[in-house]
């Protein structure tokens, strides 16, 4: 007798095949929850494979079954493109003249999305600190408006997440507005974070809390260096070096060469020097003088605005004189620096000034303009103005009006 042929078992229906398939073709996500999509149509979706009865199949048409479900799994696949903008920025104007940043970051995006497949339908370049208001950043701006109001664009893309912002609060924000509008930052340098998994929270914030702490500290640096330079007397004049690169009313900055740095380039320090150029037939640090001693006297503000511009002396920044121009000049650190005294670190980073007792004052640190008792005399006077008490009526503005110019009859008219 012949042994018993036992009935081979059912092969597992297509739509399992189908399931198994777009469970494979999932798999090739580009990137983050919203991957590319991809449909796939089978002919067998309905039917049993041949053999699935209690009768032993050929073994060519399990072969031919098999071959035509995979052909048509994957010619049918339907891949649609995505769209994203590109954001760049350095905080400073000489990275941007020298090009040491923008044209590196622009190549790490370029080459993230070819790698990906993106495409890139917006460019947005700035200079400006990331610590400033985003307010104050235009493309910044315009980079949020296209990315959520193009339903199109599904991602921001940055070579780094500091190039959004250094501000861990404000770059949370921004990073979350975008989501609600179904964009994704996406960092070429740094992993895209699962926003499915309860970690997520915690590894967003430490990798953009990482630039928030790298930038503090470089602050902390600078202003170390700043406060040193600002102590430290050039040996030639015996002026102390200034930060900043502009210098008050009745000075002038004067660059000096001194030395070379690590590469071998020549250090330029500089320092204050009273200003020679003529304005009306006087050097403007004679007009800042004779402006000083007729405030001593009690000259309201009103009255040296009108005076400065009956003249024709220019303002300092090129506009007319303003009552808001000389009360910011005649406050306690401009009036200590026009009698020689080297003032540091008056205003904090968000505008608002310091106590005196936290400045960094240095004596005899550029050529002064008045002398300390002037200059006490000066603040005495705007303080009495600023409580409204009455004060005397000053004479009327003369050629020797002011102790300083009794020597020495200016004209009140250019000549």
């Amino acid at each position: 007798m012949g042994r018993a042929v036992q009935s081979a078992p059912a092969l597992p229906t297509s739509n399992r095949a189908d399931k198994a398939g777009n469970t494979a073709l999932s798999a090739f996500s580009v990137f983050g929850p919203r991957h590319k999509k991809r449909t796939t149509r089978s002919p067998y979706a309905t039917k049993l494979l041949p053999g699935a009865g209690p009768s032993m199949p050929h073994l060519g048409e399990w072969i031919v079954c098999l071959t035509d479900i995979l052909e048509h799994t994957t010619q049918e696949v339907e891949v649609r493109e995505e769209y994203v903008v590109a954001y760049r920025r350095v905080s400073s104007p000489g990275q941007a003249d020298r090009e040491l940043s923008l044209p590196s970051q622009l190549a790490a995006i370029e080459a993230f999305a070819a790698r990906r497949e993106l495409t890139i339908c917006g460019d947005y370049k700035e200079v400006a600190s990331a610590f400033n208001h985003s307010e104050d950043r235009p493309q910044f701006q315009a980079m949020i408006a296209h990315a959520t109001q193009d339903p199109t664009i599904t991602a921001v893309v940055v070579s780094d997440l500091s190039r959004l912002d250094r501000d861990l609060a404000h770059a949370e924000k921004t990073i979350r507005d975008l989501r609600k509008n179904g964009v994704r930052v996406v960092s070429c340098t740094e992993p895209e974070v699962d926003q499915e998994s309860p970690s997520s929270v915690l590894v967003e914030a430490v990798m953009l809390g990482v630039h928030e702490v790298y930038s503090r500290q470089i602050a902390q640096h600078t202003i170390r260096g700043q406060r040193e330079n600002c102590q430290t007397r050039d040996e030639a004049t015996g002026w102390c070096y200034v930060n900043g690169s502009s210098a008050p009313w009745g000075y002038r900055l004067e660059h000096v060469r001194r030395g070379t740095d690590r590469r071998g380039q020549p250090m330029v320090k500089t320092i204050w020097a009273l200003d020679d150029r003529r304005t009306c037939g006087h050097q403007v640090s004679d007009w800042a003088r004779r402006m000083l001693a007729y405030r001593a006297e009690g000259v309201t503000l009103n009255r040296l605005v009108e005076w400065l511009d009956d003249l024709g002396v220019p303002a300092p920044r090129k506009g007319a004189w303003r009552n808001n121009t000389l009360y910011y000049m005649l406050l306690e650190d401009g009036l200590l620096r026009k009698a020689g005294i080297g003032v540091w670190g008056v205003h904090r980073k968000n505008g608002s000034r310091r106590p005196p007792s936290e400045w960094t004052v240095v004596p005899n640190a550029h050529p002064a303009l008045i002398d300390l008792s002037m200059a006490e005399q000066i603040l005495t006077v705007g303080q009495r103005n600023h409580r409204k008490t009455p004060a005397r009526r000053p004479r009327r503005l003369t050629a020797t009006t002011g102790s300083l110019f009794e020597q020495e009859a200016m004209p009140m008219t250019a000549g």
